[in-house]
């Protein structure tokens, strides 16, 4: 729809290089379902809107990291900033290679595009001062990855992370390996949610002190039955008398629902009897209410059959053991997540990595490294996949290097300033 027009982001970025700058879409629409016009045909956004709480909350992030990118960590303050030690970056970014180093110096982020080659030789004297060759390093780096010509000829790494401090030089390596989940299990939960049962298998009133067991809030049905609840004997008095009671009710109206269904559909898969109109009606049986735009989703139900071991998530926490930041004695590392993933197959198990150590082994501190991954600013309550000092470097490659093709502009406008402590 926008085909002809012009992109306001180089000239503004080009213009206003000092402030920073961070974009939010509000338009819900999906452009591939829509036509025309119609996908700028969308309601204003709402106060309490999850998903767009959850964005505010990344476009701030994402406003103060460039904050202090710009402004200085003295006013914009981060964790964990190390001391004498710098990070290299080499990645593609809108189809052009950048390499690009960071490092502390004061209250001032530092950083260097390696297309400078001014810049490059002053780095090299930074490095020099810390023990630490360049050249020397990176070569054996290429030579342990097999990065070399039939000719012998080495052949540059196209992409790399690299970490180099005080007698340190240590490279971020991807392994050919993956921690592998319980994918056997995973694919018979599967099945198990389209497999076709009898409608009846469906039921849950018969099954009441089963869930009953996994819910100490109710009461057992014999309990029920003795105060004269389920004749109607009696009405109920107490908070936990009718909470129980109107669950009774909710599993027996659910039954009823099911005899109606099996009129047209004997049998049904547990995802097919909870979609479309059945589950609306199912979710107004447990008074479930409306989630985004209108819709019900399954999560009530889900947890009854959750009590009785029935129909388990795919993703459930407990075929899926990657939670957190491991690592071992060979400086291999995985992180994983804070909470279950969206797992789909056995090709998203987790990529291990490891922190390849040219120089400084006996000093080198993985723990430290770790650490800076645990951080859940940068990727929305999240960990990092790697130390997120790389994630500052790629701020400013997008909003100011891609602008700046020289190389050679500061945020204020001036000549990059690469201000080396004294060595």
């Amino acid at each position: 729809m926008l085909s002809g027009e012009s992109d306001p982001y180089p000239a503004l970025y080009t213009a206003h290089p000092e402030i920073p700058k961070q974009s939010l879409n509000v338009n819900t629409n999906d452009p591939d379902a829509l036509e025309g016009g119609d996908y700028l045909d969308y309601p204003p956004p709402l106060s309490d809107d999850s998903d767009l709480a959850r964005n505010l909350g990344v476009a701030l992030s994402e406003l103060y990291l460039k904050c202090a990118v710009i402004h200085g960590i003295g006013h914009f303050v981060l964790p964990l900033l190390p001391k004498e030690v710098a990070f290299i970056r080499r990645a593609r970014f809108g189809g052009e290679v950048f390499t690009t180093a960071l490092w502390f110096e004061g209250d001032r982020l530092r950083f260097l595009d390696w297309r400078d080659p001014a810049q490059r030789e002053a780095f090299y004297q930074l490095l020099d001062g810390w023990g630490v060759c360049w050249d020397e390093q990176y070569e054996q780096l290429l030579a342990e990855r097999r990065r070399t010509e039939r000719d012998g000829a080495l052949k540059d790494l196209p992409t790399f992370d690299i970490v180099v401090g005080r007698d340190l030089f240590v490279a971020i390596e991807d392994l050919e390996e993956r921690v592998l989940y319980d994918y056997q299990k995973i694919e018979e939960r599967h099945k198990e949610q389209w497999m076709p049962h009898p409608i009846a298998y469906f039921r849950l009133a018969p099954l009441y002190d089963r869930i009953q067991q996994k819910r100490s809030a109710l009461l057992p049905s014999n309990e029920l039955s003795r105060r004269g609840l389920l004749d109607g004997s009696r009405e109920p008095t107490t908070e936990i008398e009718r909470r129980s009671l109107t669950f009774y009710e909710h599993l027996l109206e659910y039954d009823a629902l099911l005899e109606e269904i099996a009129v047209t559909h004997p049998t049904l898969s547990y995802l097919e009897l909870t979609s479309g109109v059945w589950l609306e009606r199912i979710a107004r049986i447990f008074d479930s209410k409306q989630a985004k735009e209108g819709k019900y989703d399954r999560r009530y139900i889900a947890r009854i059959y959750k009590d009785l071991g029935m129909f388990l998530s795919e993703k459930g926490q407990d075929v899926q053991l990657y939670q957190g930041i491991w690592h071992d004695d060979t400086n291999a590392f995985l992180v994983g997540s804070r909470t279950g993933m969206n797992v789909q197959g056995q090709e998203h198990a987790h990529l291990i990595r490891r922190f390849q150590v040219m120089q400084g082994e006996a000093h080198f501190d993985e723990v430290q490294f770790l650490s800076t991954m645990g951080v859940l600013f940068v990727r929305s309550q999240q960990y990092t996949v790697s130390p997120y000092y790389f994630h500052l470097i790629d701020l400013y490659v997008e909003n100011v290097l891609r602008y700046t093709p020289s190389g050679t502009e500061d945020f204020d406008g001036s000549s990059a300033s690469l201000v080396l402590p004294p060595t």
